[in-house]
């Protein structure tokens, strides 16, 4: 899964490196066989209560010199293309943004959203909008778990997924599959599968 998200990076063609961080040797392995660089996480940064962000702070402070952007890409985001790495770059650059969103549209609308009540019954949380017809709805998005580029200055000055300045690249439904379970995985699996026959 990890090759298929470090060769969508390599064939942008946009990065001056791609690099893997991990605390696994294995997956460090499979990085430098794939063409990626890697750098070994210290265990802190690799428990279950850790944030990313210090994963990426220690990898901007062991490289040579910090780029002007960086881009996470989550192995777990393997059916992005290519253009798709370009067009979240083009974005940061068109919107001077300080981070740039992978986002999708939800399956359903969160206006349709039902709670069940104290009474055993489901209550519409949003009334107001609830039996209105779905096309007048806004149009709304959350991120995907798919990628974020940052402005490597801002992000260093406060590391944030939502700054004042974000912008979104939307990623449709098929392509931003996050694979956390391993019914995900089986999917994800039929999908490259498919993918490679085309």
């Amino acid at each position: 899964m990890i090759g298929w998200t470090i060769e969508t990076a390599l064939k942008s063609g946009i990065f001056d490196s791609v690099i893997v961080s991990s605390e696994d040797d294995e997956i460090g392995e499979i990085a430098t066989k794939e063409g990626a660089g890697f750098i070994k996480r210290p265990q802190e940064f690799a428990t279950d209560s850790a944030h990313e962000h210090d994963a990426y702070r220690h990898v901007l402070g062991k490289i040579e010199k910090s780029p002007e952007f960086f881009c996470a890409l989550y192995p777990t985001a393997a059916l992005l293309l290519p253009e798709d790495i370009k067009g979240a770059y083009k974005a940061l650059l068109e919107k001077k943004a300080d981070v740039v969103m992978g986002v999708s549209t939800y399956p359903i609308h969160p206006f349709k959203s039902l709670e069940e009540g104290a009474d055993g019954y489901l209550k519409m949380v949003y009334p107001e909008w609830c039996k209105k017809q779905s096309q007048t709805y806004p149009h709304y998005v959350a991120s995907n778990g798919t990628l974020y580029f940052f402005r490597t200055e801002s992000f260093l000055a406060s590391p944030d997924y939502y700054p004042e300045k974000l912008a979104a690249y939307e990623i449709p439904l098929e392509r931003a599959v996050d694979v956390d379970t391993p019914e995900d995985y089986k999917m994800l699996d039929f999908m490259m599968e498919h993918r490679h026959r085309a």
